[in-house]
């Protein structure tokens, strides 16, 4: 009998009671919960450090305009695209 049907067959218990370790089965929410929790946080890690780098690039950009570069320099330059690059010198 699994961990699921002993939950459910055990006659010690009232119906419809849940307890903490009934969760706790290997392989079982607790685990799917936390392998959720830190894939996610590995995503908003690698989309931090995405928004740094794009965030480096328009600063590297916006002194590189003023100094008075071309914009297409500067896109070259910064990997950026030239109309992101434009918007930046208004």
């Amino acid at each position: 009998m699994n961990w699921v049907q002993a939950r459910f067959h055990d006659d010690n218990r009232r119906k419809g009671e849940v307890r903490a370790e009934d969760n706790q089965a290997p392989g079982g929410i607790d685990t799917m919960l936390e392998s959720a929790i830190k894939e996610r946080a590995e995503k908003e890690r690698r989309e931090g450090r995405q928004e740094g780098r794009m965030e480096e690039k328009r600063e590297v950009a916006r002194k590189a305009l003023a100094k008075g570069m071309s914009p297409a320099d500067v896109a070259e330059l910064t990997a950026l695209p030239l109309e992101e690059v434009q918007r930046l010198t208004h």
